[in-house]
């Protein structure tokens, strides 16, 4: 995902904007950092989509979570709102 703390994590959309734009699909690129992410970790039983039954971090967009313009407009951690 990343070259963490070289390249720290708030960056991690940018990052996947550039792969879109070499070419990478944009729903490959917002699975690399999801359920891709999970597998390789063995942990997407738990997490990286969202299931009934699994932990779900979830973030609503104001656009497309690639675009510099998007805000992050509502923010659920552990089931509780944080932003909104």
């Amino acid at each position: 995902m990343t070259d963490h703390p070289v390249i720290e994590q708030q960056h991690t959309l940018v990052q996947l904007a550039l792969f879109v734009k070499a070419g990478l699909p944009e729903l490959e690129a917002l699975k690399a950092v999801t359920i891709n992410a999970a597998k390789m970790c063995q942990i997407d039983h738990l997490v990286g989509s969202i299931k009934e039954g699994k932990c779900a971090n979830v973030v609503i967009w104001s656009g497309n979570p690639l675009d510099i313009m998007t805000n992050a407009d509502i923010v659920i951690l552990d089931g509780k709102i944080v932003k909104e």
